[in-house]
């Protein structure tokens, strides 16, 4: 308590520094007060890291960042799925023919990738190795009627906590090989559809047998794979698309659709 005045009455601890202290020490002080209290009320905030896409100039490469400078940049859009954004906003993302992750995207940690990149006209991506996929639960649909892209490099891809490829690559008809040598699927539980209407399709990289991961619902997994063929020879069935034959070809004692590598 402090004590002043003709009468030695209680002041307040503002009220005695003011009557104590000389003027320049008590703006020194007041300032100090005046931050303190801004930072203790929370208005001094700085943006969030957040993921969004750029435009460039000439509208045919997107660019997508993970930090808190979406306010310096221009050309900015949010990242939306395909079928959320307005008909002017499709319009401008049926220009794109690139897709390219900024490094900054090493620092996100989606859990779902689901869409991502549905019903693009892009005819390639660049970095996906900077997009850690680490705790991604559904890649449902993620590449899905890409109708230019003709290769996608998945082979960094972090899927252990996958549960969901349903259609993943889809109608995405140009595409004519993939690698997912890297794919974990321990707890994935559903890969219906995940190449079908892929026409173009002719190899995929995997060394990892699939057929014996009994729990997974697989229906049309390949369907309408004309031109794909395992790394022995097996050529495609059209009675056989789901994962019966999603293992590294044995040749016709073990047939699959797989190739080593």
């Amino acid at each position: 308590m402090f004590t002043g005045g003709r009468d030695n009455v209680p002041l307040s601890p503002v009220i005695y520094i003011a009557t104590t202290y000389p003027t320049t020490i008590m703006k020194q002080l007041f300032s100090l007060l005046a931050v303190l209290w801004i930072v203790a009320m929370g208005t001094v905030k700085a943006a969030e890291n957040e993921i969004y896409a750029v435009y460039s100039t000439d509208g045919q490469t997107m660019t997508l960042y993970y930090d808190n400078q979406r306010a310096a940049r221009s050309g900015v859009t949010d990242w939306f799925y395909y079928d959320d954004l307005p008909r002017s906003e499709k319009d401008r993302l049926h220009a794109v023919k690139t897709v390219v992750l900024d490094i900054s995207m090493k620092k996100a940690r989606p859990t779902s990738t689901k869409r991502w990149f549905f019903n693009y006209n892009i005819t390639k991506i660049e970095h996906l190795e900077y997009l850690n996929t680490e705790n991604v639960t559904t890649m449902a649909a993620m590449f899905s009627v890409c109708h230019s892209l003709k290769e996608v490099d998945v082979s960094t891809f972090n899927t252990k906590n996958v549960t969901d490829m349903n259609c993943m690559f889809a109608f995405s008809m140009e595409l004519e090989s993939v690698d997912v040598r890297n794919f974990d699927m321990q707890r994935v539980n559903e890969t219906s559809c995940m190449f079908a209407y892929c026409t173009e399709l002719t190899t995929i990289l995997c060394d990892d047998d699939w057929s014996k991961y009994s729990k997974i619902y697989s229906s049309g997994m390949f369907f309408w794979c004309e031109k794909l063929a395992g790394g022995k020879g097996t050529r495609y069935n059209a009675e056989i698309t789901d994962m019966t034959y999603a293992r590294p070809d044995g040749g016709t004692g073990n047939p699959g659709y797989f190739t080593e590598k």
